[in-house]
């Protein structure tokens, strides 16, 4: 895949890029548009994306550990076997993203919007959970909430 290691996208316009397997890690992509890429197996460990828009992008197995997601759109993603753990979602959007086997240990969720979302077999491990929304979500919270720190619905 592509090597955007440390790179600099803040704003880049990526929407529709196909790039799969890429590294992005330690990349700062403020306000980048991602919407309806192809991302899927990528790498996005310790990255800046606050605000990127990845509305229907498809970021299946992608990495996206330690990275700062304040404010980030996921709305009709494919997130299916993504990996959250330890990182940042306050404000984030997944409405209606697929987040099957999606990992979300240790990871901060607070006023996030996760209504219609696909949440089956997602790992909800000592989640930091506030003020966030799961109306209609499929194999949501229910049942799973034992691992979580810090609930506040």
């Amino acid at each position: 895949g592509h090597d955007f290691v440390e790179a600099q996208l803040e704003k880049a316009n990526l929407s529709k890029a196909v790039l799969n397997r890429a590294n992005f890690s330690d990349a700062n992509l403020e306000e980048a548009n991602l919407h309806s890429a192809e991302i899927e197996q990528a790498s996005f460990s310790f990255a800046s994306l606050r605000g990127v828009n990845f509305r229907y992008a498809r970021l299946k197995d992608a990495q996206f550990d330690n990275a700062n997601l304040r404010c980030a759109d996921f709305s009709d993603a494919d997130l299916s076997g993504a990996d959250f753990s330890h990182a940042v979602l306050s404000g984030a959007v997944f409405t209606g993203a697929a987040l099957f086997k999606a990992n979300f240990s240790d990871a901060v969720i607070e006023n996030c919007i996760f209504d219609k979302a696909d949440m089956a077999g997602a790992i909800l491990t000592g989640l930091h959970l506030k003020h966030s929304s799961f109306v209609n979500t499929s194999n949501g919270l229910q049942g799973a909430t034992s691992g979580i720190k810090k609930q506040v619905v």
